[in-house]
């Protein structure tokens, strides 16, 4: 079991939002007491570098050039494991809920805190356009956190 992080690339090259999504990963395995796979794409430039910020197993995959497509792949690798991270980013926004309805998880999108539990898992999201943050636990699922950058 393990924490599954999708890291994109941009022009086959990692940005910030890359390396930030294996460390917020991190920090859940940590706490959850489990590893970390970076899922990315087979074109990137140098994956073993993810391995710096926390990943403790890459798989490079050939990806799908949809969304729809990509959340399809990460669903096929949903099972088992202990929950899965993806960067709130534009291409990110637009898998995570695809991914949590293939996957049968629950998601967790504008999320800004690690897990403080992880049996449910509980994070911080911002509310309301961002002005108020809720506390919600993740249940019924897979839980699947897509983060702030």
């Amino acid at each position: 079991m393990s924490i599954i992080v999708f890291v994109e690339d941009w022009n086959n090259q990692y940005k910030k939002a890359s390396f930030e999504a294996v460390s917020y990963a991190k920090s859940w395995a940590t706490e959850a007491g489990t590893t970390v796979t970076a899922v990315t794409s087979n074109g990137a430039t140098d994956p073993s570098t993810l391995a710096t910020f926390g990943a403790d197993r890459i798989l490079t995959i050939a990806l799908n050039a949809t969304p729809f497509g990509m959340a399809q792949q990460l669903a096929t690798m949903a099972e088992g494991a202990t929950g899965m991270v993806i960067a709130g980013t534009s291409l990110g926004r637009s898998i995570a809920p695809a991914l949590a309805a293939l996957a049968g998880g629950a998601l967790s999108t504008n999320t800004t805190s690690v897990p403080s539990s992880v049996s449910p898992v509980v994070v911080e999201r911002g509310a309301f356009s961002s002005k108020g943050i809720e506390t919600i636990a993740l249940s019924g699922g897979i839980p699947i956190v897509s983060f702030v950058p």
